[in-house]
């Protein structure tokens, strides 16, 4: 019998694979608690193509056809693999292996899952009586008994083959006959899940299952590694290598660190040699020597903003031999700003630093930036949770899991996870995941690490602690208005003198403050809802004018959370709307942050006087922050604020707030809340890695992903339309034409369910007429609204949410009243705004 069409010999193959996975896992070198996983590997890989004795397989792999297998009706062979291993294993022996049956489980989960969902249309498989009834319909009751037979000579092929080439693994637990017994419970029994998430009543709930699923990976990910360099062997050369007993000179993982190490060590003498004698740099350097001796635990560093993060985390992982460094951020917006601070000529500038997201594939390499020709090929990789999520739940990629595995791991800005629905479950994953390893090499850093998130979410004990050495002085101020009033009643609508940065928890908030005020100010609007060359400007205007010495081009900015992301960047005043302990702690590092200003800089929070009416704190209900946004805020009430304090006590504030049973109380109730709603959101999205469709191109087009965690948004165009600047309102002329890089939530496209805000349905009945040369697809008008976004996942194909005055007026067509528009000021554009 045949593995593939390469004719390999389907006992060499499974036993090559099970070998060779488990080998792969030896490499992790996890610590003694998980080192079963290197039995589970070597189970799954030998297991894992044993369904192609499947008669309908060999029929193909002996006489190969263009024609591929209709598996609408037929199971493909990892399905039948997964079939008989349950109706073969003899649950006893197998507890008896693995010490419980849950770690049997993660075999059946490689089984299955190391090759993506097939999709079917009509009766999907979903329990073992699914499967059970499709294979027996699919094959004679004759070729359907002579796989239990061939299923025990296989098997005993592979046992053979482990015992001559000297290993000590023998596949054992299984009959030789089909266990009838089991029959009827198959439909009560379902396949193993891609995500196996359910609801928990305390966070440690939530936490097993995290743990379940990181394993999952990492099985998963050695056995599909393996079957990919096995299956890419001639049959000689996996016959020699299994005679030479050389299968382990497949995988070999590099050591080779010197060119990183050099590079940083070149980073950090010059430091020393511009700050000679620099208390902050020797403080830096203890704390670095502190969390590096620390080499077999995940370790947490809570840094003031300004304290230097990213020169320590360097630092730790130069003195703990790192290979290669995942710079991994909650956003691309942090994502921008370590591109831009590590290729500046004070880091690493003559580093390979491979700039990786979703949007974005360059490298940078000896000052010259270009298309990255494969991804995580450089020594300093920067990316985003979506990326690593996305490799996490692909089939494709799922290789990279083994060199994020291998490579030293900086989380940066990791609390925000907190607020990052269903990342934060994944998050999770790829901590859990370094854990397991003896030297985890992965380092936690935020200013406001949140205790209850490290110790009780990810079970870190301890959190490594620097002081600021910045003697700026701070002045904060609670400020009790109508948070919602549009009007300089509002601080957040007020103009300052001196340089100041507003932070509203929305766009919303930041555009209309911003209109209000355009007229007489010079101020920069930055947020996420502009087109990406717009929002390449701003951001960029931003480092500019606010970083150390930068231009002081602007004097204002208004902004929404993104600015409290990992910009290095300063002001003198801050305005924000009431939020959590992490948000104005954020916030706050944006204050003085050179210990360069000569005066008092202030902290000024917004409290709005009905907390029940604040719409913007019923966004922040939304992120299960309601409560402890109020809770820190009477924290703070309790503070005396009319005395000037330095940026250290506030930080002990923070880790007061913390201390205080009754808070953490509320954090871990929120945290909880916002945890189950993930659960369901990760249940919701079907992030099981499918098969592509036959209608999938290949191009260089951005794509939204139907499902996943962020498939509710879709690519959007839209009309322009100008406030305050004295040009015509509607002009005829579109924000974008070709490619669109704006997008909107598909709960907005659809009006939250209120028919008067629909724009989805406006735009299905009026958008053949308006725009004829790019009609909807005809199948769309026969199916309901919601399928039309499915279509507008395409950058090439977006959904036009307004159009131009000429458009609808050539074609007797009214404008709808929640139209989207992208607004233009005065001296910049606004972005994306609903007319009403």
């Amino acid at each position: 019998m045949f593995a593939n069409t390469h004719k390999q010999e389907l006992p060499k193959h499974l036993f090559a694979v099970g070998y060779l996975s488990q080998h792969i896992v030896k490499q992790l070198n996890l610590h003694d608690d998980y080192a079963v996983l290197i039995l589970i590997s070597y189970y799954a890989g030998c297991l894992h193509d044993i369904g192609k004795i499947d008669s309908i397989f060999q029929k193909f792999v002996k006489k190969p056809t263009k024609k591929k297998s209709p598996f609408e009706k037929t199971p493909r062979h990892n399905e039948i693999s997964l079939l008989l291993t349950k109706l073969l294993v003899d649950n006893n022996d197998i507890i008896e292996t693995f010490g419980n049956a849950n770690l049997y489980r993660t075999i059946e989960h490689a089984i299955l899952w190391h090759h993506p969902k097939i999709k079917r249309k009509k009766d999907p498989i979903k329990t073992y009586g699914n499967l059970h009834k499709m294979c027996k319909q699919a094959v004679s009751s004759t070729e359907y008994n002579i796989l239990f037979d061939n299923f025990s000579i296989i098997l005993q092929a592979v046992n053979d083959l482990a015992k001559k080439y000297g290993t000590p693994f023998i596949i054992e637990g299984f009959g030789a006959t089909e266990n009838r017994s089991i029959i009827p419970t198959l439909n009560d029994i379902n396949l193993p899940k891609y995500k196996n998430y359910d609801k928990g009543f305390e966070i440690s709930d939530i936490t097993d299952s995290v743990k379940g699923n990181s394993i999952n990976n990492i099985v998963r990910s050695c056995v599909i590694t393996a079957d990919r360099i096995i299956s890419g062997l001639s049959v000689d050369e996996l016959d020699k290598h299994i005679n030479d007993k050389t299968l382990e000179s497949l995988y070999v993982v590099s050591n080779n660190s010197v060119g990183l190490k050099n590079d940083i060590n070149l980073c950090l003498n010059g430091f020393n040699d511009r700050f000679p004698n620099s208390e902050r740099t020797a403080t830096q350097t203890t704390v670095a020597n502190s969390i590096a001796e620390c080499d077999d635990e995940v370790n947490v560093l809570q840094g003031p903003a300004g304290c230097g993060k990213t020169k320590i985390s360097l630092e730790i992982a130069m003195k703990s031999g790192a290979k290669r460094i995942v710079w991994l951020c909650s956003r691309l917006a942090v994502c921008e700003s370590m591109f831009y601070e590590l290729t500046h000529e004070d880091y690493l500038p003559n580093t390979k630093i491979e700039y990786l997201t979703g949007s974005k594939s360059i490298t940078f390499e000896n000052g010259v930036t270009y298309q990255t020709p494969v991804p995580f090929s450089g020594d300093v990789i920067i990316t985003n949770i979506d990326y690593m999520t996305t490799t996490i739940t692909s089939h494709t990629n799922i290789d990279i899991v083994n060199i994020y595995m291998d490579s030293f791991i900086v989380f940066d800005e990791f609390h925000e996870y907190v607020t990052n629905s269903g990342f934060d479950l994944f998050f999770g994953e790829m901590v859990y995941a370094k854990k397991m390893m003896k030297c985890p090499e992965a380092l936690l850093v935020s200013a406001t690490p949140n205790p209850v998130l490290v110790n009780d979410f990810l079970e870190i004990d301890y959190i490594h602690s620097i002081e600021s050495s910045n003697k700026s002085e701070y002045l904060l101020n609670l400020l009790y208005t109508d948070d919602n009033a549009m009007d300089d009643t509002n601080p957040l609508y007020q103009t300052y003198d001196k340089s100041t940065f507003i932070i509203t928890e929305t766009a919303k908030d930041a555009q209309n403050s911003f209109i209000h005020n355009q007229h007489r100010e010079n101020g920069l609007l930055v947020h996420g809802k502009f087109t990406e060359e717009d929002k390449q400007q701003y951001v960029k205007a931003l480092m500019e004018s606010f970083k150390q010495n930068g231009s002081m081009e602007y004097f204002t900015v208004r902004s929404s959370t993104l600015l409290q992301a990992s910009f290095n960047i300063s002001c003198g005043n801050i305005v924000t709307t009431a939020s959590t302990p992490e948000n104005h702690l954020q916030r706050f590092g944006r204050g003085g942050r050179f210990g360069e200003n000569d005066f008092v800089n202030e902290f000024n929070i917004v409290v709005p006087l009905n907390p029940s009416q604040s719409k913007s704190l019923r966004f922040l209900r939304t992120l299960c922050q309601y409560d402890v946004t109020l809770a820190w805020i009477e924290f703070l009430e309790g503070k005396d604020l009319t005395k000037v304090i330095g940026v250290n006590v506030l930080y002990e504030w923070y880790n007061e707030f913390y201390d205080n049973t009754k808070n953490s109380k509320i954090v871990r109730d929120s945290l909880l809340k916002f945890l189950n709603g993930s659960v369901e959101l990760v249940n919701a999205r079907i992030l099981d890695p499918k098969v592509a469709s036959k209608n999938v191109t290949q191009d260089d087009i951005p794509r939204k992903s139907v499902f996943g965690l962020r498939g509710d948004s879709s690519c959007v165009a839209m009309a322009i339309k100008n406030v305050g600047n004295g040009l015509k309102e509607y002009p005829d002329e579109y924000a974008e034409t070709g490619i669109s890089s704006l997008s909107l939530d598909d709960r907005l496209i659809m009006g939250y369910e209120k028919s008067e805000r629909n724009l989805l349905a406006y735009v299905i009945k009026v958008h053949d007429r308006v725009i004829p040369d790019k009609k909807l697809s005809p199948h769309l008008q026969h199916l309901p609204d919601k399928f039309t976004l499915y279509e507008a996942k395409a950058a090439d194909n977006p959904l036009y949410v307004s159009y131009t005055p000429h458009d609808r007026h050539a074609n007797n067509v009214a404008p709808h009243p929640y139209a989207q528009h992208y607004v233009k000021g005065i001296r910049q554009s606004i972005g994306i705004m609903c007319d009403k």
